[in-house]
């Protein structure tokens, strides 16, 4: 079904419109997008990602929504390419101890290494200041088979990273020493590493099950990301061994917008929401204002999504609109779907469950009346409705849309 829908949209004219003018839009200029409701932005966005191999960057006004978006471009373009940053320890607790979003040290490690194609944050993530890549990118302990380290240093550099020693490892952030085997749960990656020296020489390095102890694949090298949002980690290996920066000293502060590629487009949707969203959040040393955002915006081309058109240079106005409210009446669902039948649109139907997708198949089949929901129920004109020619899919979107002049639902 994703596939399909992004086919559609990607053939659609405005869609290649949309590419034509961000393949040479310059730095600071932009380009106003209203018309995309609901989860077609992730269809849209998705496919102009792919086929300009440009970075998206999309901003949001809160948190929910981000995660929407990212659940909906999960799917679109799929999870290996897309990073949620949402700030949570900049803005849940003023405690230096508390952990980071686990997430959020992925995305920032994804950035460095330019494996994230789409990033998105909402508001207040974005506006905060971050540690700079350069240093960041000198936090990161490269351990390598064949290579020799000083084990005892190496357990200091993990205790000044904030790894804690535990007896065994069980979540990130811990490590552990039995003899010559280190294990090291990093913040980045699903599983805990064992690390086996003879004497300071690595023999071995293998990925392993934190609950049965099982080794899961054996590692040529291991990269050991620690939380990289705490505040001023010394670079690892004082003599330059192993790590891949050099001396540590304090570097001055940087937004997320200082780890996008130089071909990164910014997407702001509603850029008036999301200063108001910068206004009523709680005001901190460490957050930017409006006015210098806007100045880091200039940067890199935009793209300024609105509900509503505005006076611009350059517009597109996809013409799509949310789905409409059924109030839970298969009645009104299904006179819905005959609707757009009638006007020979192609229609799919997400559902989360198997069961589910059979039982709402029965119910729209079902050709017996159905009994009124509300006693004055307003007037439904009947259409046919064949429902074998619905597409009826468990790729989940959060959020649909209706596509008119692509005959899309």
């Amino acid at each position: 079904m994703i596939e399909q829908t992004k086919q559609i949209i990607s053939q659609d004219e405005r869609t290649r419109k949309l590419k034509e003018i961000l393949s040479s839009l310059s730095s600071g200029e932009s380009v106003l997008v209203t018309g995309l409701a609901g989860s077609v932005r992730a269809l849209a966005f998705g496919s102009i990602a792919e086929e300009l191999s440009k970075q998206i960057l999309l901003v949001v006004a809160d948190e929910e929504e981000a995660q929407k978006h990212r659940d909906d471009f999960n799917l679109t373009v799929g999870a290996q390419c897309v990073r949620l940053f949402g700030g949570s320890k900049l803005h849940s607790s003023s405690d230096e101890s508390a952990v980071s979003s686990v997430e959020d040290v992925e995305t920032l490690r994804a950035l460095i290494d330019e494996s994230a194609s789409i990033v998105i944050t909402h508001a207040t993530a974005l506006y905060s200041r971050i540690p700079n890549p350069t240093s960041l990118k000198q936090q990161v302990l490269k351990i390598e088979t064949g290579r020799e380290y000083d084990f005892k240093q190496l357990q200091a550099q993990l205790a000044e990273f904030s790894f804690e020693k535990q007896q065994f490892v069980q979540s990130v952030g811990d490590y552990s020493v039995r003899g010559g085997i280190l294990d090291v749960f990093p913040f980045v990656g699903e599983n805990p590493v064992r690390i086996e020296f003879f004497g300071d020489t690595v023999e071995s390095i293998r990925e392993f099950d934190a609950l049965s102890q099982r080794s899961i694949k054996e590692l040529a090298a291991a990269s050991i990301v620690p939380d990289l949002l705490k505040s001023s980690h010394p670079s690892p290996f004082g003599r330059g061994d192993g790590g891949e920066g050099g001396v540590g000293q304090e570097e001055p502060h940087s937004t997320l917008l200082d780890f996008l590629r130089s071909n990164a487009i910014i997407v702001l949707d509603e850029p008036e929401l999301l200063k108001k969203a910068l206004d009523e959040s709680p005001s901190s040393e460490q957050q930017l204002r409006w006015e210098e955002m806007l100045e880091l915006f200039a940067m890199f081309p935009q793209v300024h999504l609105s509900a509503i058109a505005r006076n611009a240079q350059k517009t597109i106005d996809f013409g799509s609109t949310s789905q409409p409210s059924i109030n839970g009446s298969i009645k009104v669902l299904r006179s819905h779907l005959a609707e757009l039948q009638s006007k020979d649109f192609t229609i799919f139907i997400t559902c989360d469950t198997d069961s589910e997708q059979e039982r709402l198949k029965d119910l729209l089949a079902d050709l017996e009346p159905i009994a009124e929901e509300e006693e004055h129920e307003q007037h439904i004109p009947e259409h046919h409705l064949d429902v074998s020619r619905i597409e009826f899919s468990l790729e989940s979107l959060h959020e649909g849309f209706i596509l008119p002049d692509a005959k899309l639902a």
